[in-house]
């Protein structure tokens, strides 16, 4: 398979004093990477019944040129065009809108690059439609059809006794900035690294399309919902679907591993205040003085993307002001990853340390990934600020260029982990759930305990040296 872009250019690092040596340019071969643009859909929804009777107009007008959407915005006073990759119309189909958007992206997946496909959009306007579907395969979302093409993909290859394949998928919610695991709802080690990776969330090994599929029936039984005036059953978390693909060479030689990731998330709605949550068990809303505490009165928005808002049933203040915060520090993130001004700086800016969101998602602007969204909208004049806010979140969007790199590691490369380095991690990890074990080995963890405990001031000194 070949990966190949109208947008991409393909680049090579290279060392003049060691062009010789066969172990350098089997590491410069695997610096190879190209530029692409982050790819950015539109897709209209039908007016609703509401919208109706408010007797809403349609704003939106769809031009020749599938790119280009006109708008007559109240709000702002003009006329105004925009262009993305692709503007879907009201009556598009689940296979029309896969077909133009994400094609690529299985070939992309296997053949060792990280892709992200995010659906971002107001409550009500389809992004849980688009991204899951509805049961049966016509219906299928883009998760699913994503899915289903890596297999077919699979299936293609399935001649090639080179390689052996495996395919892991995890599934989690963010909700009020804690992580859930879907698959496995007693888990709490789930967290994010500085690198913007998932660790410590179950992972199942799927071996069909089928098993994907109750994957996903099984986590979107235990989301978080609510009721709106806009959606009668809105997601109110970030609902995220990570599948990785390792590729492994049958016999022991001198091939690479490819392990690439796909991520394929759900955003909550873009206005969130005033949601009235269905009753979870598992989750306790944080009392007033604890939202007061993180910032439920004084949340920071963007000037240029006007703020997060909605109209909706009752008041929950711990959803809006936690969905407020993640999906402000996201456009804050976006704002300053399409600012040339600004692009260089984020490396050291605390931007994207605000939220879980933007940490996780921190790869997939601007970094090691190939990056497609789908943007959902309402064309009607009722709620033309919330799709002003969207189509503004595109247009950052489509000024972002992001490097995915090929994501290969050598027999040569594996063997050079720091060893030490990895048993003080490992005994780190399980030093705690069993300091509580009065029959533990004593003499046992006094050693672990020792090296847990390790003095970081020799690695730096060795590392000085």
């Amino acid at each position: 398979m070949s990966v190949s872009s109208s947008s991409s250019t393909y680049t090579t690092n290279h060392d003049d004093d060691d062009d010789d040596d066969e172990d350098n340019a089997r590491e410069q071969e695997e610096e190879v990477f190209f530029r692409q643009d982050m790819r950015v859909f539109l897709r209209l929804r039908p007016m609703n019944k509401l919208e109706q009777s408010r007797r809403s107009k349609n704003c939106i007008d769809l031009q020749k040129d599938p790119t280009i959407v006109t708008i007559d915005s109240p709000l702002e006073g003009e006329i105004l065009d925009y262009r993305f990759d692709h503007v879907f119309e009201e009556e598009s189909s689940q296979e029309e809108v896969f077909d133009t958007a994400l094609p690529d992206v299985a070939p992309m997946v296997l053949d060792g690059y990280n892709c992200t496909i995010l659906a971002y959009g107001q409550t009500g306007t389809g992004k849980t439609h688009t991204m899951f579907g509805v049961n049966g395969e016509e219906e299928d979302g883009m998760m699913l059809r994503t899915v289903t093409s890596i297999f077919q993909e699979l299936q293609q290859h399935s001649n090639d006794d080179s390689y052996y394949y495996t395919i892991r998928v995890s599934f989690i919610e963010l909700y009020l900035e804690k992580i859930f695991d879907l698959l496995q709802p007693s888990n709490t080690n789930t967290t994010i690294n500085e690198e913007g990776q998932l660790r410590g969330a179950a992972e199942l090994c799927c071996l069909s399309v089928a098993d994907v599929r109750a994957i996903l029936a099984r986590g979107q039984a235990c989301r978080t919902m609510s009721r709106t005036q806009l959606n009668t059953e809105s997601s109110k978390s970030h609902a995220m679907l990570r599948m990785t693909i390792t590729q492994q060479p049958q016999e022991s030689n001198d091939a690479a591993t490819i392990c690439s990731t796909l991520w394929m998330m759900d955003l909550a709605g873009s206005e969130l205040a005033n949601a009235k949550r269905l009753p979870r068990t598992s989750t306790t809303s944080p009392p007033a003085a604890q939202l007061t505490a993180m910032g439920a009165t004084t949340l920071e928005t963007d000037s240029a993307i006007p703020a997060i808002t909605t109209s909706t049933t009752t008041n929950t203040p711990s959803e809006s002001v936690m969905i407020h915060r993640s999906l402000n520090a996201l456009v804050r993130m976006i704002k300053v990853q399409s600012s040339s001004k600004q692009r260089n700086q984020l490396s050291t800016s605390d931007v994207w340390k605000s939220s879980k969101l933007t940490r996780l998602l921190r790869p997939a602007f601007g970094g090691n990934c190939c990056t497609t969204v789908l943007l959902t909208a309402s064309p009607s004049s009722y709620t033309i600020s919330e799709t002003m806010s969207t189509i503004q979140f595109g247009q950052y969007c489509r000024q972002i260029q992001n490097k995915p790199q090929l994501q290969k590691r050598r027999p040569q490369q594996c063997q050079n982990l720091d060893y030490k380095q990895l048993a003080k991690r490992i005994a780190q990890e399980c030093l705690e759930p069993t300091t509580s074990n009065p029959n533990r080995d004593e003499a046992l963890w006094e050693i672990i305990q020792e090296l847990a405990n390790d003095d970081d001031d020799a690695e730096e000194e060795a590392q000085s040296k």
